[in-house]
């Protein structure tokens, strides 16, 4: 009986699929930067003129709708390229210039962090201490424009 299994066990001729390098997000992103580059130089300008630091999903998304449905970009799929889904798993964006760090969730229990430079569209993957560092920033900018009252000798309580 077990000379029969050894006997149907022969290798198959057929060859395997070669095992191909699955690019990281930052590359695909960056071909879609030269792709569809005034349309996103226009996208990532409005996200800093905005004023807002932090950008939730909604935002992110609602502005690259606007940019899509220009008539001057008619014709573009800027929605489904690299950087329109990049931007559709979005969690959040903090906006520092020239800056905007984004924090994207593609899938369940994965996060990446990535930072593009408005100016140059460059772009860089960050870890997620780079990250929060990144954000922590702005607490920090908040901080140092908020007045202190350091004169304690004018406090008078009655």
């Amino acid at each position: 009986m077990a000379g029969s299994l050894a006997a149907d066990l022969v290798p198959r001729p057929e060859k395997l699929p070669e095992v191909t390098r699955m690019h990281s997000m930052t590359d695909r992103v960056k071909g879609s930067l030269s792709e569809y580059r005034n349309q996103i130089i226009l996208l990532l300008s409005r996200y800093v003129a905005n004023g807002k630091h932090m950008l939730q999903p909604h935002e992110l998304k609602n502005e690259l709708e606007r940019v899509a449905e220009l008539e001057c970009f008619a014709g573009t799929k800027i929605k489904e390229s690299a950087f329109g889904n990049l931007l559709r798993a979005t969690q959040e964006a903090v906006v520092i210039p020239p800056y905007i760090a984004l924090a994207v969730r593609p899938r369940v229990a994965e996060w990446q962090y990535i930072r593009v430079n408005v100016f140059e569209l460059t772009v860089e993957q960050l870890s997620p201490s780079e990250y929060l560092e990144f954000k922590e920033r702005l607490k920090a900018a908040d901080d140092a424009a908020a007045p202190v009252c350091s004169d304690f000798a004018t406090l008078e309580i009655d």
